[in-house]
């Protein structure tokens, strides 16, 4: 019976929405009795099949992702407006997208620090403005202002991990309160805050981020691959994987003119 369905399926897949106006009415209705009888005594098959579905929807997702994410690779990784931390050619480049009243932003901010500090030398990290709770909390906007205008003082990273570093809610009260605590000079901050220029920036950001999949924050983009939420194993493994191959290619590249010599 099994045999029967799936022949019976895949008799009408190859040929085509045509073949059922072909049957006559006595085949369609027995036809539609085998299905019905087997699928009633293996109900499974349909679990079957929507696990399917979602496995080939997933592919299709992330095959149009890293498309998207190619297409984008000059403005993920090289648009000066945004700040970066890390050498030009490391091989590891992640972007990561965030709100600083993100919970799971918050959850990976420590995990990003200490990335930073151990591998700072391997990984390059672009911090990517996206203040997608702004329009309910205030503190998110004016966060992300502050932080982009704080990019030309040098302290865009202290202020940055200072605000993940913070508790409950951020409001703009927090903001100031902790721009002045990392050295930060309010009053000129504050006016650099109001730039068109960073609306544009932190506008775009958002547009960047949906039309690479961007489901919520964080969303961390590394080496081409996306991962969205604060899943630390995953990004550990792009990672390793990432620093893996740049080995296996300088030691592919260092045995190259040993191997000419030899054949000289």
């Amino acid at each position: 019976m099994r045999a029967l369905f799936f022949a019976l399926a895949g008799l009408l897949t190859l040929a085509g929405p045509s073949a059922a106006q072909d049957l006559s009415d006595a085949e369609k209705a027995e036809i539609r009795d085998v299905i019905r009888d087997f699928l009633m005594e293996h109900p499974e098959v349909i679990e079957d099949a929507i696990l399917e579905l979602q496995r080939r929807n997933k592919e299709a997702e992330v095959a149009a992702s890293r498309e998207a994410i190619a297409a984008a690779e000059e403005q993920l990784l090289r648009d000066p407006r945004d700040f970066s931390v890390g050498p030009d050619d490391a091989p590891v480049q992640i972007v990561e997208f965030y709100d600083y009243n993100c919970s799971y932003c918050r959850r990976a901010a420590p995990w990003m620090k200490k990335l930073i500090e151990e591998r700072g030398d391997k990984v390059r990290v672009v911090f990517k403005e996206t203040p997608i709770f702004a329009y309910d909390k205030a503190g998110s906007d004016v966060g992300a202002r502050a932080a982009l205008a704080a990019k030309d003082e040098g302290k865009y990273l202290d202020l940055h991990f200072a605000l993940m570093n913070a508790e409950g809610v951020v409001t703009p009260e927090d903001v100031e309160r902790v721009s002045k605590e990392v050295g930060l000079d309010w009053r000129t901050l504050s006016k650099r805050m109001q730039d068109e220029k960073l609306s544009r920036l932190m506008v775009e950001n958002l547009d960047l981020a949906h039309s690479v999949g961007m489901t919520g924050t964080p969303t961390f983009i590394i080496n081409g691959e996306i991962v969205i939420g604060a899943d630390i194993f995953a990004l550990e493994q792009l990672i390793d994987q990432a620093l893996a191959d740049r080995a296996a290619a300088d030691a592919g590249d260092a045995a190259a003119p040993d191997a000419a010599a030899d054949l000289r």
